[in-house]
């Protein structure tokens, strides 16, 4: 189980490993569309694992919340935050909000995700 569907070099690497099986929590807007690359070559068409996601429900948004904040507080103003902003303006509204929140501060320091999912209503 991965976080986020898996990126192109990820999804490379299960192939090279030859991993049958794959799981993600959430879509990732950056990746779009790759597990169709893959079937265009044969030695990729052959090795593609099957992926299964995105799982749904509170923990997909929590999987897509986490490197949301990450793509907003790293990146402003550039393609990567405006892309992210513009798929997911729920979850960048959750973003900006707990970035100046003392209180989710002190939950992500107790690393409680029970606490965090609780506090953040997901």
């Amino acid at each position: 189980m991965t976080t986020l569907q898996p990126c192109l070099m990820c999804a490379a690497t299960a192939m090279l490993l030859k991993v049958g099986h794959v799981s993600y929590a959430a879509d990732d807007e950056f990746f779009v569309g790759l597990d169709e690359l893959w079937a265009h070559h044969p030695v990729t068409a052959e090795r593609q694992p099957v992926t299964v996601g995105p799982i749904g429900g509170p923990l997909e948004r929590f999987a897509r919340l986490l490197p949301l904040m990450f793509t907003l507080r790293n990146f402003p103003g550039r393609t990567a935050e405006q892309l992210a902003r513009r798929e997911h303006p729920e979850l960048a509204a959750i973003a900006n909000r707990l970035a100046a929140d003392a209180r989710f501060a002190e939950i992500v320091a107790s690393g409680s995700i029970d606490d965090a999912l609780e506090y953040l209503a997901l």
